[in-house]
């Protein structure tokens, strides 16, 4: 899948996808067994859901966008 997004300056998903990798191995790390918040943009958001499920970032690119001030819970 070609990284949709032609901006200039404009992130790549397999790095967006990293970045939300090494997020929440931190987070997890910093706050076991704690409940965290995080409030995101959509692309962030779709690969930190990816993440967290175990799909990857082409994959994450094909969930649903969240609803705006929606919860999402990941586990």
């Amino acid at each position: 899948m070609k990284n949709i997004i032609e901006a200039d300056g404009a992130e790549e998903f397999p790095n967006l996808y990293y970045r939300a990798k090494q997020l929440l191995e931190k987070i997890k790390a910093k706050h076991p067994n704690e409940n965290v918040l995080l409030v995101t943009h959509g692309d962030i958001g779709k690969m930190l859901n990816a993440v967290s499920i175990g799909l990857s970032w082409e994959e994450g690119l094909q969930t649903p966008y969240f609803a705006n001030a929606e919860i999402v819970e990941l586990s």
